[in-house]
């Protein structure tokens, strides 16, 4: 392409420049602000001093090729752009100076337009209708590659149910080839009856016996084993496991007994009777019964304490225990050994 000279002051494309910068811009509808807007000013850049867009050197008029490539885009989308563009009467096209209106082959000459009053709502027009019809077109190019890219459905084997082709109730099966009605019992071969019973034959894997309504009746149906029928005991089956018997209701596992762990363990207590007492303080066994020293020692107090309450205050004793109390003082264990103390002293 040939250096161009810059346009004199005054010129169509300065003129042009200026009217687009400060008018049409700001007035440009959204879907003519992209390669709408940058076409215009290329256009501008190319164009002679008279406005056509062609070389001052030849003539020869410059390309929908060339004026795409100083717009960066595609050519068609130029195309699209400069329909638009002579749509709204800012762009137009020399005629054939023979008057025939055709370039004879040759290629088409542009002229930029000083056009006091475009009409940008046409040109808007041409470009989204341009756009919706290359956007349908990419949407089904992608349809026809996914569709390639699919694999084929495999074929069905001849090992299928045959299908009914003869005309039947509708208390038959779907699968029978024979006509029934609604009294009589269907027979169904590879699947099951509609009522859900029979099993398969050994002999004939591929055969289902068919019990008639009478006999389906008699016969436990099957129940789903999610539903509430499953968490229900059935009565005809015997426990895995054997009952307690001193009647607490827990299940006894070990075979070698008949009551439950927590039964024996309060057996083995009431039989070993009361257990030794040991004071809380040196952590020593005391006998239960006198010895021969202790005639003059006062007997134990025979009253159980009664529970500490856990939402009573936690208190701390002089001799350095916790205890639980809803006033201030001595611990249960001082208390004892007043007691203790002052019985032995009257005694």
């Amino acid at each position: 392409m040939d250096v161009e000279q810059h346009p004199r002051t005054g010129s169509v494309p300065h003129t042009f420049g200026n009217m687009l910068a400060r008018q049409w811009a700001p007035a440009l509808p959204r879907q003519l602000t992209g390669g709408f807007l940058t076409l215009l000013y290329a256009m501008r850049a190319l164009a002679s001093a008279d406005g056509r867009l062609r070389y001052e050197r030849d003539g020869k008029a410059i390309t929908i090729q060339q004026i795409a490539k100083a717009c960066r885009s595609d050519q068609k989308d130029v195309r699209d752009y400069l329909r638009a563009a002579i749509a709204a009467g800012v762009v137009g096209i020399v005629a054939d100076p023979r008057g025939s209106g055709q370039t004879l082959g040759r290629a088409t000459t542009y002229t930029l337009l000083l056009c006091p009053a475009p009409d940008w709502e046409r040109a808007a027009g041409i470009v989204w209708v341009a756009q919706q019809v290359k956007a349908e077109k990419r949407a089904a190019r992608a349809a026809r590659k996914a569709a390639a890219d699919t694999p084929p459905a495999p074929a069905t084997s001849g090992d299928s149910a045959p299908t009914s082709t003869t005309s039947s109730s509708g208390d038959s099966a779907p699968t029978s080839t024979m006509p029934s009605s609604g009294d009589s019992a269907p027979t169904v071969v590879g699947g099951q009856s509609p009522e859900g019973v029979g099993g398969q034959c050994p002999d004939h894997p591929g055969s289902t016996h068919v019990l008639p309504h009478e006999m389906a009746e008699v016969v436990p149906q099957p129940q789903d084993a999610h539903g509430r029928a499953s968490e229900e005991t059935n009565p005809q089956q015997p426990e895995k496991h054997r009952r307690c018997a001193d009647g607490c209701g827990q299940p006894v596992i070990r075979p070698d007994r008949t009551r439950c762990t927590g039964c024996e363990r309060r057996a083995q207590r009431a039989a070993q009777g009361p257990q030794k007492a040991v004071q809380g303080a040196f952590l020593m066994a005391i006998p239960a019964g006198p010895g021969p020293d202790s005639a003059d020692v006062p007997p134990a107090r025979q009253d159980p304490r009664p529970p500490a309450d856990p939402f009573t205050p936690l208190r701390t004793c002089d001799c350095g225990r916790q205890y639980r109390a809803p006033a201030p003082g001595r611990c249960p264990d001082c208390l004892d050994a007043a007691v203790r103390e002052q019985a032995t002293r009257t005694g």
